[in-house]
This record gives C-alpha cells, sequence and structure tokens, in this order.
C-alpha cells in the first residue's frame, strides 16, 4: 500500500486494480474471512498434534506439521504439558492466532437417536430430554453439539429424523479453553475426529451414493472407529485400545527351550517400528524370538480391531437397518502406520484396507522431505488437518458465548477499521488524482 500512495513522488496514475487487491486482503485478514494463516491442534491422552497453514482462494498449503509427547499420569499434569508445549510454539512462531481444536480423548460420548420431526430450532431443546439420562453428571454440566443424519417416515405415516450428538463435560471444555487463552491463542471451535473428519473426506470425494465405509483412527491407547454414509457421520464408537497396549503385549514373557525371553518396553516398541505384524514365520527377531511367537502375542489385540468393525457393521443392520454390504475401511493414526496391519486386517474378512491420499487442493510446500510421503502425513497428521479444512463447520462443542461473542466481537471491531480504511484510501487517491489534474492544467 506504502508503494501504492506515493504517487506524488513518482508522477504515476494511480492502479485502482492494485489498490482493490490491497483493500481486499485488508478485508480477509481483518475479519478473519477468505484467505489467511489458521493453525489446527490435535490432543489426545499422549499427544500434541499441530498443523499451521495458509489458506489462498484455491490451495490450503501447509507451512507447518509438529508432533510433541504430552503423556501424564494425571490429568492435571497432562494439561500442564500442553499449556506449555502450546506457549513454546506460540513463542516459535509456529502457531497461528486463530487455532482450531481437534479432541482424541475418551470419555466423550457420541450417541444415535431417533426423534419425532420437529423444526431445526427445536431440536436442541428435544436432545436435552434424551441426553440426560445418557449422562452421569448434570445436564447443566455439559455441553453438546448434533448433526441430523436423515428423516424418515415410519410406520404409523410419522415423520422422523435420527441425529448423531456428542457430549463433553463443560469443566474440560472450559479447561482447554483457557490454556488457549493462556498462551495468548483464540480458540475459534472443538470437535472430535469422527466429526472433524467429514471434511477430508468430502473434500477428497470418498463418498459414494448410499456406500457405507469405516475410518479406523488407531491411537497409543485410545481407538476411533467412525461409520459414515452419504456425506454423514452415522455411527462412532471408541474402543479402549491402541499401539501401546501391542507393545506391552510383546513384553509379556515366554518360556522358550528352557529359557525365558522377555523384552522391555523399549525394545517392543522397536520391534514394532522394524517389523510390523512379522509375517515371516522362521525370521529371528533381535537374535531372541521367532516371528511366529511375536505374532501370536500381538494377534488377540489385532483381532479386536477386526471384531469391533463386524460387531459396529451388524448392530447398524440390526438395529438401523443399515445396508452394510462390503466392508470398505480407512486407516489412519500413528497406530495405523504398523507394517502389514491391512494385510492382517484383509485376513480377518476385510475386504477392503485403504489410506488416505492427499487432496489436490493441498500443498505440503517446504515441509514434505521432513513429512514423508502424502498417506504417512495424513495418517499422523489426518485429525488436525481434517479439523482445519472444516473448521468446526459441522460439530463445534465451544459453547457459542465463547465463540460467538468472540467471532462477532473481532468482525464488529474489523468492519469499523476496514470501513475507515477504505474512506482514507479514497480520500487520499481523490486528492492525488486532484494534484495530478492541478499539475496537467498547469502543464
Amino acid at each position: 500500500l506504502k508503494k501504492q500512495f506515493m504517487v506524488k513522488k513518482r508522477r504515476e496514475c494511480v492502479d485502482y486494480q492494485k489498490v482493490l487487491e490491497s483493500i481486499k486482503a485488508f478485508l480477509d485478514t481483518s475479519l478473519g474471512i477468505g484467505t489467511g494463516r489458521f493453525s489446527a491442534v490435535d490432543i489426545s491422552a499422549h499427544s500434541i498434534k499441530l498443523i499451521t497453514a495458509r489458506m489462498t482462494k484455491a490451495d490450503l498449503i501447509v507451512e507447518q506439521g509438529l508432533f510433541a509427547s504430552v503423556f501424564a499420569q494425571d490429568s492435571k499434569d497432562h494439561q500442564k504439558n500442553v499449556a506449555e508445549q502450546l506457549k513454546d510454539w506460540k513463542k516459535r512462531g509456529l502457531v497461528a492466532h486463530q487455532v482450531y481444536l481437534n479432541l482424541s480423548l475418551p470419555n466423550i460420548i457420541t450417541h444415535r437417536v431417533e426423534m419425532p420431526k420437529m423444526p431445526l430450532k427445536e431440536i436442541r431443546e428435544g436432545l436435552k430430554w434424551v441426553i440426560k439420562d445418557q449422562i452421569s453428571y448434570g445436564l447443566d454440566k455439559a455441553i453438546f453439539a448434533y448433526d441430523v443424519i436423515g428423516e424418515r417416515i415410519d410406520e404409523e405415516g410419522n415423520a422422523r429424523m435420527e441425529i448423531l450428538y456428542a457430549v463433553l463435560e463443560k469443566e474440560k471444555v472450559l479447561q482447554f479453553y483457557s490454556l488457549f487463552k493462556k498462551a495468548e491463542l483464540t480458540l475459534c471451535g472443538i470437535t472430535i475426529t469422527p466429526f472433524s473428519m467429514l471434511s477430508l473426506l468430502e473434500i477428497g470425494g470418498y463418498f459414494k451414493e448410499d456406500e457405507i465405509f469405516c475410518v479406523l483412527d488407531i491411537g497409543a491407547e485410545l481407538t476411533q472407529l467412525g461409520i459414515y454414509r452419504n456425506h454423514k457421520l452415522i455411527f462412532s464408537r471408541d474402543i479402549p485400545l491402541g499401539s501401546v497396549h501391542l507393545s506391552e503385549a510383546l513384553t509379556e514373557s515366554i518360556s522358550l527351550e528352557k529359557q525365558e525371553i522377555l523384552f522391555s518396553f523399549e525394545e517392543a516398541e522397536q520391534i514394532k517400528k522394524e517389523y510390523g505384524i512379522p509375517l515371516e514365520k522362521e525370521l529371528v527377531i533381535h537374535d531372541k524370538l521367532k516371528a511366529e511367537k511375536a505374532h501370536y502375542l500381538m494377534r488377540p489385540i489385532l483381532e479386536l480391531f477386526a471384531n469391533e468393525i463386524t460387531r459396529s457393521l451388524e448392530y447398524l443392520e440390526s438395529h438401523y437397518a443399515e445396508k452394510t454390504r462390503e466392508k470398505r475401511v480407512f486407516l489412519m493414526g500413528n497406530g495405523s502406520c504398523l507394517k502389514n496391519l491391512d494385510i492382517f486386517m484383509k485376513d480377518q474378512g476385510i475386504q477392503e484396507v485403504l489410506s488416505f491420499k492427499m487432496p489436490e487442493r493441498v500443498k505440503l510446500a517446504s515441509i514434505r522431505e521432513e513429512h514423508g510421503s502424502d498417506e504417512e502425513f495424513l495418517k499422523k497428521y489426518g485429525g488436525a488437518l481434517s479439523a482445519l479444512l472444516g473448521r468446526n463447520e459441522k460439530v463445534n462443542l465451544l459453547p457459542e458465548y465463547l465463540h460467538v461473542k468472540k467471532i462477532y466481537t473481532y468482525q464488529k471491531v474489523g468492519l469499523r477499521l476496514a470501513l475507515i480504511f477504505i474512506g482514507l484510501v479514497f480520500f487520499i487517491l481523490i486528492a492525488m488524482n486532484n494534484v495530478q489534474i492541478h499539475i496537467l492544467k498547469k502543464n
């Protein structure tokens, strides 16, 4: 803008097109709409992941993809670790001011219910009567959000609607809000992985009409299963198992040829990274154990993943008359990087085991080399990236009195500044044009 306004010195005509483009960029920045720089943070019991990206008209250019361990036995220590990591990233300029939060934590209730059809503005009040029977704490201590899955006509000719909702304790939400506030970051929304994944699935073009498929997000201690159809999350389930349990299984002592073999947890983690699920029976691991024995130790945990997918699909068929013809599963999460996991799942009756592909509009820019392939990046950062792509359009667990008031305040102040700025710009342009006209007349 400074270059555009140095007309008097250069004696050049004003380039109105460039000035208007500069004004638009200012509006986008001041109002927080359109293009800009945003971050998404994915928090689990063991880790915190950060995605920071610049949004242009056509693309989302990822600038940062960071991972840090925040594991602690106590919840207060866990929050302390999260707060320290956020402050460190903020201090180093790695996180944008506006942040979207994706939670991959236990004790978040998701449930599918059927209700009489009602106006959209009445759904929230109607759900309160359902939710109060599903939670152990009072309704005044809960925060919930929902999505309407679809509608149908029952046998008696009454219109019904199906809804999937998520409930979280208000105290936990306020704790996260406080953490971001202390780090001088603006928390714009809170969502959970099964809902946030809708954005990645839609942008990636994974939905096919009436086709049901699953997303299995394997974390350290928690695995989340989301089942989708026609651009909607229709079922969600938490499985209290993860990659840590596979490592613990490998630490069990084995008596072999009158010799006891025992791996430490660190050795078990290394075995997972090197061999994954060992399939070669005669392979000897660390000169101690044959691969088939390691496979034997890991198998019960792995079978539970496949069994939960089958059970959930059967539950959908029996309770909601959903037609689940094929078992099509997308893998994500740090635990899904396990070698040969796709082969094992297929052996358990899963027809298709797939990985996500990077959407065309997402560019990794300069960080591609440090994160390997697109598939590996999406397995690790898929939840955070999807939260950033959707920006909590689907389900937002941040209370309205926190995010709406804040956004409206920013928009109000931004709009006033923008109007003042535009007025000044055109006043200067008119004044400079008058100067040019005066100079031309004089000449």
